[in-house]
């Protein structure tokens, strides 16, 4: 060995022996939320100074109850969420708030991510182990769960589409591709994203420091949020390797992969078929991992990493209008429905609807006069004519339309495009216009499930409200509660032909139920289920009357919620009583109206007038009773899973959502219902 080469050798190894004594000396950096004390893992978060009174409240702090800096991240990131959405309702923190929430955040924390898995699987899980085993794997169901569970520990798992897989892959016209020619592909694209990027780097940081629509607690591009360039090209990086040589992730995703990679011209879809599908997609998965680790290294002015890369094979990618071929052709489905013009599939899709148990035969009416619409403002066109800018065309249109439109004697005769045309002195809200392009977008994506149709173009043009949800309904102030349920005139209707005007907005009061829940109601679904706790059963029990039919919003909405004291103060149950002999229904003096033959038709249309000869201004409807009843358990940080329950609505963890029974009636009871008190009299 020659001098220079011993020199060169022992430069080395005094260089490598003075990094390994850095590194050891240097603590293992952990994010800034997260800190360790003895061998947990603790979260620290600052409070923002509009959200603390008198300053006194600078940051939150708890232990995370775990040694695993895996699952640290993961409560983390449930705790952030949550703690945002709490900081946005409670508006100002007092020491009181702040040790509720931790004391809230500890026992959600302790077993989060640690009970069992379910004895029953969700249908994501049970129908991708049906299909990965009919397909030559061979994967139990607790195995596939538990891939599952460890990549969504923290939000529901998206939908597997079998049906539509299954026209995608099938078909007699399927192009036969060589492996090298995949890889030579997708390759070929990504040389030319990094050649572009190379030309452009400014480009790297627009997103980071892009403006927000509106500031996120004080945070106004997602720079300042925390979410740099180099986070994002991390995030891609993990998502993208937990999916390599996993079969169950690359079919679940297997979808967005797809539309993206017919979308920018790299395989046309009568290239996938059964043999190729997953090992396309893991092989984007494999070349983008190489794709984002030059980027990031980049970001450092490292290039050290790109001449592996520039070495290997690839087929030159073309970025113009002939490259972007979208094409349906491999679905004999698809050639078919290009004789059929849109209206003539609409009867099949709202039969389906019905039989497939997704829609109550009463919304169906107003589901075809949405898809008619659609037909009439942009022509009854066969399926495939149809392009993105004709649904932007039709969304734009119908906020030019006024309320009512069909109904109005002036407008009888004009054509659609002559309404259109008109100046209104008030047009269709902006939630009303979302509900059509709902109905019409779910009608086009049926058709693609269906494999008439390649691509959905109705999807993503919803109109954002610039105002926030929980503000488009007030909720009544106590001061508006007493004015209401004191008055003479509530109290006139409790004996009165029309005594579902006094007792429906007290049971909603007291309950939270939606309107057409409370008016719906048989008799029978008011009971004892132990001695004094009496109950209301939220269910779709069909009647002895076929007429006396009830539905619920939602699956969460079936329920049982415990009666409040006060109701029974004020005779509810006398009430019941007298109903309950004669009649099926608690209010027999309601009817189910109009197209969708609801009963709460008339009490919601006369409560808003009453309230306002009350003298009580703002958007305040009876819904805001709901809305009343739901503050309430705001303000005492109470919006807890019992809530969730009560109220009807879907829970905002994981581990409530999957795990464990539901809460009895004696805890609901006891936990939550007792608690309500809105100081009001307790007799008349």
């Amino acid at each position: 060995m020659s001098l220079e080469n011993d020199e060169t050798d022992k430069r080395y190894i005094h260089t490598a022996k003075k990094v390994a004594v850095q590194c050891q000396s240097s603590p293992k950096k952990y994010p800034a939320y997260l800190y360790i004390r003895g061998e947990l893992f603790y979260y620290r978060r600052r409070i923002p100074k509009k959200y603390s009174s008198h300053n006194e409240i600078t940051e939150i702090r708890f232990s995370l109850q775990t040694d695993s800096l895996r699952e640290a991240k993961q409560k983390a990131l449930f705790v952030t969420l949550t703690l945002h959405k709490l900081l946005k309702e409670k508006g100002m923190l007092t020491s009181e708030d702040m040790e509720k929430m931790k004391l809230f955040f500890e026992k959600e924390c302790s077993h989060l991510l640690s009970s069992p898995l379910p004895l029953e699987y969700p249908p994501t899980i049970v129908e991708l182990h049906t299909w990965l085993n009919k397909h030559g794997h061979d994967y139990t169901l607790t195995e596939i769960a538990n891939i599952f569970y460890l990549q969504y520990p923290l939000s529901p798992l998206p939908d597997f589409p079998l049906e539509r897989l299954e026209v995608i892959l099938d078909g007699q016209d399927k192009v036969l591709l060589k492996y090298d020619d995949i890889s030579k592909r997708i390759v070929g694209y990504f040389r030319h994203l990094l050649s572009c990027d190379a030309q452009n780097p400014n480009s790297r940081t627009l997103h980071e420091n892009r403006k927000l629509p509106e500031p996120f607690l004080g945070l106004n591009t997602p720079k300042e949020m925390g979410i740099t360039t180099q986070s994002m090209y991390s995030l891609f990086l993990a998502h993208h390797k937990s999916m390599i040589d996993n079969p169950p992730l690359l079919c679940l995703h297997f979808f967005e992969f797809f539309e993206k990679l017919i979308e920018i011209g790299i395989f046309k879809a009568e290239e996938f078929s059964y043999d190729n599908y997953l090992t396309i997609v893991n092989e984007y998965c494999k070349i983008s991992v190489d794709f984002l680790t030059i980027l990031r290294a980049r970001l450092d002015r490292d290039y050290s990493q790109e001449k592996l890369f520039f070495a290997l094979p690839y087929t030159p990618f073309l970025d113009s209008a002939e490259q972007i071929i979208v094409t349906d052709t491999g679905s004999r489905a698809a050639q078919e429905s290009k004789k059929g013009k849109l209206l003539t599939f609409l009867d099949n899709y709202l039969n389906t609807k019905v039989t497939d148990g997704k829609k109550d035969q009463r919304y169906i009416p107003e589901l075809r006069k949405h898809v008619e619409l659609f037909a009439r403002m942009l022509g009854n066109k066969p399926i495939d004519q149809y392009v993105r800018k004709d649904f932007r065309c039709f969304r734009d249109d119908l906020r030019k339309l006024p309320p009512n439109f069909s109904k109005l004697k002036n407008l009888k005769d004009k054509s659609i495009q002559d309404i259109i045309s008109m100046e209104h002195p008030k047009t269709l809200e902006i939630n009303t216009v979302n509900g059509y392009l709902v109905d019409v977008s779910a009608f086009f994506n049926w058709l693609v499930v269906e494999g008439f149709l390649f691509k959905n173009h109705a999807t993503g043009l919803a109109i954002k409200e610039r105002q926030a949800e929980i503000d488009s309904r007030e909720p009544f102030s106590l001061e508006d509660l007493r004015i209401i349920f004191e008055s003479n005139e509530l109290k006139a209707y409790k004996e009165s032909k029309k005594p579902s005007r006094y007792w429906v907005p007290w049971i909603g009061l007291y309950t939270g139920m939606r309107v057409e829940e409370i008016c719906q109601l048989h008799c029978a679904d008011i009971y004892e289920v132990e001695k004094g706790l009496w109950v209301i059963d939220v269910n779709e029990n069909p009647g002895k009357n076929a007429e006396n039919t009830k539905s619920l919003k939602t699956l969460n909405a079936k329920r049982i919620i415990p009666i409040h004291d006060h109701l029974k103060a004020i005779g509810l149950l006398d009430y019941l009583e007298s109903m309950r002999n004669d009649n099926e229904r608690l209010f027999p003096d309601l009817r189910a109206l109009g197209v969708r033959k609801q009963y709460a038709k008339m009490v919601s249309k006369d409560f808003g007038p009453f309230v306002r000869s009350l003298g009580i201004t703002g958007k305040k409807s009876f819904h805001s009773l709901r809305h009343s009843f739901s503050d309430f358990f705001k303000e005492q940080l109470l919006h807890n899973p019992i809530f969730e329950q009560v109220f009807g609505h879907s829970h905002e963890t994981l581990a409530a959502r999957r795990y464990g029974d539901r809460f009895t009636p004696e805890q609901c009871y006891e936990k939550l219902i007792k608690l309500l008190d809105y100081g009001l009299q307790q007799k008349d």
